[in-house]
């Protein structure tokens, strides 16, 4: 009886709330013209959730507790509440009144007024965006992909996204769900810049760091200009252009929204400035951002929704394809602020985090709160797409070059089909490799290299050739054994037989040397006969980037003479004498230490790797004929100087190589710096220094560049140029080489060498037809100005 009359009690003390999931849908449109409006706010009143309206003003809300009311506004319009109880209709189609505006016109004297708003926006964020340590949210992301002709791929994400100040933006997908013509394994994920809050001071979009709006410095990087006056219920909203004032930085041009009473940025419609310039083959990138914020009745204002739309446009001479549009809208709900953040987010660097056990959980959509509803157009294109509907077809590529591009779908019925037919002949194809060269002693040098992978940590290779002018075989083989955690650990061994190169180079294969002598020009390398046994272990230590590798190898060394002064053009040019070397058996042993990534030449990407060789040779306890220790180094790193907020800022690379040793050194373990290809000067090189290395016992040299990309023409006007990707590179380059007099006096052919230091300087025009430069190079300790060619730096 005590119980009943409690409960009792408590009945008639308190609100009555029924504690049931209900689904309301409909619509909000004007309630004058019928018209849907898009991306209308609905909320639930006294709480952090809410949701937008799509395109065709559909919306759908999911209500725990009831009764509920719900808020639904509209800039322009005046905001309506709609009472819920668990007896109401599930479909409530709601029709808001346009708010009369009836002022006075603005007349503007001296400052526009728009910049004495924003700098209330501004001021009035620091008090309230300080309060913001962390937040939680739920999130539903949709993304479309549409050629010419409609709508080829759909993709909905549910997600968890998290934000610390500190620490950043976190995204754990928790269900996903896309058209018929993407595999269920394919992880499709939206992207970061789909993510963006532009409320935030500093946004990445595109690897650029753009100045927000609300930035404490947005005075000195925009215009901000009254455009119009609306009303939201009885409130006062500015309609403000925001304007950039240079065009060299990543700044939004568009509008933005600004609530009078409270100063506080309510909507924003950005575009990106006219300064975004990519590498080919991106010719066209136009994204246009639409998000609106909300308070929920709090301080603090958050972002209820992010919608996207953008155009990319690829191709190069000889390529095009064509025009890819995309679109993207996503809604975030039901949020927690200043709450504890799992650790295990930020234990890796990637944005996105795929929840395994939550993805295998089926009907998640169905639950959700935050659901967009389709437009009509995306939802007959969800039903209507099939699993065969190839995205090969819908961007198929046009052009002389359009030949050489495969395009596959591996989730296509035809694929799959093409797959179950492959035979043991196509398998055996695929590990394939030719094996050619040209040079002054073994002329034409023909063979192939057949590479097979047994297992996840197994794989072996064996090549064979023949050298038409020595009139010898070659062969060689290596197998590979991988190991430890994750198959960071390797032993591996090697065997072969044939020429090598007396000198090492960083940037020339002997492949990428055959052109000049093939042409009648000087051979770049010296050649000597190897019969190389060697055993070699490492280990990558992934979370500090480094690696090391130890080895012995056992070498038979021999000399060659020089065999062909071939020249393919019939001209009667004679090379010069191919050296001896110092024969005999060579046993040592060798270390090295990488940080960083292996070395990539020609200057395509700027690196940052440091690396550190060290090869023994003892004839005391290696039985070796040689007695020497050589260490070799270099450091390859990149410094953003000016324009670092863009997507591809000024940088600075620099490159330095040295090396020294001990002993007696013999021929075949000299050092080199390169010169250049004849006319090709890629990085790395002396430009000034044509055909021939220099080499010597010991070595220093550092190369540098500085890459002022398209800034220079964007500063003058330029802009055609600029668009191209053209943009100047201003170079450097000092080092030599020594020789000791004692070695000096015993050669008996005349040395790439020079007793001084080598200085050159010179200007570069990079990006020609997207991927080549031209290089101009002075030499500066004495007289000579060269032109050359390479490619172009990209990235």
């Amino acid at each position: 009886m005590y119980r009943l009359l409690l409960m009792c009690i408590l009945i008639v003390s308190f609100p009555f709330y029924v504690f049931a999931q209900k689904s309301i849908y409909g619509t909000v449109k004007d309630s004058v013209t019928g018209e849907s409006l898009p991306a209308a706010n609905i909320q639930i009143e006294g709480t952090l959730k809410g949701v937008i309206a799509s395109r065709e003003g559909k919306y759908s809300i999911k209500v725990e507790q009831f009764p509920a009311t719900l808020i639904v506004r509209y800039i322009g319009y005046e905001s309506k509440k709609v009472f819920i109880n668990a007896s109401s209709e599930s479909e409530q189609n709601i029709k808001l009144n346009p708010s009369p505006i009836e002022m006075e016109a603005l007349v503007v004297l001296g400052e526009d007024p728009g910049m004495r708003i924003m700098r209330n926006v501004i001021t009035k964020k620091k008090s309230w965006h300080a309060m913001i340590q962390n937040f939680r949210a739920d999130a539903y992301m949709r993304s479309a992909i549409e050629n010419d002709s409609g709508i080829v791929m759909i993709s909905e994400v549910l997600a968890e996204t998290y934000w610390d100040r500190k620490r950043g933006l976190r995204t754990v997908v928790k269900s996903k769900r896309h058209t018929k013509n993407i595999s269920p394994k394919d992880n499709i994920i939206v992207g970061d810049e789909e993510m963006v809050n532009l409320y935030d001071d500093d946004i990445l979009i595109q690897e650029s760091r753009f100045v927000g709006p609300t930035h404490p410095d947005a005075m000195d990087y925009y215009d901000f200009k009254i455009i119009g006056r609306r009303y939201r219920d009885d409130q006062l909203v500015y309609d403000i252009s925001v304007q950039t004032k240079s065009k060299l930085q990543p700044t939004f041009v568009g509008q933005i929204s600004v609530l009078d009473m409270d100063s506080v940025m309510i909507e924003a419609d950005l575009r990106p400035n006219d300064f975004v310039i990519f590498p080919l083959p991106i010719q066209e990138w136009k994204v246009f951002y639409k998000q609106q914020f909300s308070n929920f009745g709090r301080a603090y204002w958050l972002p209820v929704d992010m919608r996207m739309e953008g155009k990319i446009k690829l191709g190069m001479i000889g390529l095009q394809f064509p025009h890819i549009k995309y679109s993207h809208i996503a809604g975030l709900n039901n949020y927690q602020i200043n709450v504890d953040l799992p650790d295990s987010l930020y234990r890796s660097s990637r944005s996105f985090i795929l929840d395994s056990a939550s993805l295998k959980k089926v009907n998640q959509f169905d639950s959700t709160e935050i659901i967009i509803p389709f437009s009509d157009r995306e939802d007959s294109a969800f039903k209507m797409i099939k699993r065969g509907d190839s995205f090969s077809k819908a961007f198929k590529p046009t052009g002389a070059l359009s030949r050489m591009i495969k395009m596959e779908d591996e989730y296509n019925d035809s694929i799959v089909i093409a797959e179950k037919k492959k035979n043991v002949f196509k398998t055996f194809l695929a590990g394939l490799m030719p094996q050619f060269w040209f040079n002054r002693v073994d002329g034409a040098h023909a063979g192939i290299k057949y590479s097979y992978d047994f297992s996840r940590v197994f794989s072996a290779n064996v090549l064979s050739g023949y050298s038409t002018s020595l009139k010898q075989w070659f062969y060689g083989g290596a197998a590979r054994y991988d190991w430890g955690e994750k198959r960071r650990g390797f032993l591996e061994a090697n065997y072969y037989l044939g020429t090598m190169e007396r000198y090492p180079s960083d940037n020339y294969s002997v492949l990428v040397a055959s052109g000049p002598a093939l042409f009648g020009f000087r051979d770049y390398f010296d050649f000597y006969k190897n019969k190389k046994i060697q055993i070699s272990t490492g280990y990558e230590f992934r979370k500090i980037d480094l690696s090391l590798r130890f080895g012995w190898s056992n070498e038979i060394q021999t000399s060659l003479l020089k065999t062909t002064d071939f020249d393919i053009l019939g001209r009667s040019n004679v090379q010069r004498p191919n050296p001896k070397i110092d024969e005999g058996t060579m046993r040592s042993v060798h270390m090295s230490v990488v940080y960083g990534d292996d070395y990539v030449p020609f200057g395509f990407v700027g690196q940052e790797r440091a690396e550190v060789k060290i090869e023994h040779s003892s004839s005391q306890w290696l039985s070796s004929d040689f007695d020497f220790t050589t260490y070799r180094a270099s450091v390859d790193w990149r410094f953003k100087t000016f324009f670092s907020r863009r997507f591809l800022p000024n940088v600075l690379d620099i490159r330095w190589i040295g090396g020294t040793y001990t002993g007696h050194l013999p021929l075949q373990r000299l050092s080199a710096i390169d010169g250049s290809l004849q006319a090709f000067t890629p990085f790395g090189v002396f430009k000034t220094l044509r055909g021939k290395p220099y080499e010597g016992e010991k070595y220093t040299a550092i190369f540098w560049e500085h890459n002022f990309r398209t800034i220079p023409f964007e500063l003058i006007g330029l802009q055609s140029i600029a668009k191209k990707g053209i943009g100047v590179i201003a170079h450097g380059a000092s080092g030599r080489t020594w020789i000791s007099k004692d070695r000096l006096g015993t050669l008996a052919y005349p040395p790439g060498y020079t007793d001084q230091f080598h200085h050159e300087i010179g200007l570069s025009l990079s990006g020609l037809f997207g991927f080549f430069r031209i290089d101009t190079a002075q030499r500066l300790d004495k007289k000579g100005f060269y032109v050359g060619g390479s490619f172009a730096r990209v990235f």
